[in-house]
């Protein structure tokens, strides 16, 4: 399985993937925590879209998912990871977060995210090793060392 997934830069070719891929797999989790407004989601992607911030999932050639990893001095923040749902459940997110998480501890660094309180990746990131350090009202605040 690791040998077919490759990750590349995102370009600015990508946003209409990317924005689909966002619509995909946050809706539901958006629309419960905040409800869903189709025009703002819109106008907030473009005002954010940072296409060298975001890496490309691939999995046989093909754009399957991203990964957005913002290193800072004392650790990587996954700001965000979202796989295509006919691709959910295969191994492949674990692949990319320990990957990512490998790399940190090379560089003494620690691994944070957080997960909205809705989205049941929560136990996901809890097998990888991810405890919960802090919260808001809308997100869970998690750190792996």
């Amino acid at each position: 399985m690791e040998d077919a997934i490759n990750i590349r830069i995102a370009t600015p070719e990508d946003y209409g993937f990317l924005y689909a891929l966002h619509c995909t797999t946050m809706y539901d989790y958006i629309e419960a925590t905040w409800g869903w407004d189709e025009a703002w989601q819109q106008s907030h992607f473009k005002e954010h879209f940072q296409p060298d911030a975001n890496q490309i999932i691939m999995l046989n050639g093909h754009d399957i998912g991203r990964v957005e990893v913002d290193y800072k001095e004392d650790r990587a923040h996954i700001g965000n990871i979202q796989i295509l749902p006919e691709h959910q459940s295969k191994g492949i997110g674990s692949v990319v977060i320990l990957k990512i998480i490998r790399q940190a501890q090379r560089q003494e660094r620690f691994v944070t995210l957080q997960v909205l309180k809705v989205n049941p990746a929560r136990r996901f990131y809890e097998r990888l090793g991810f405890v919960v350090e802090g919260e808001d009202d809308a997100h869970f605040k998690m750190k792996r060392a």
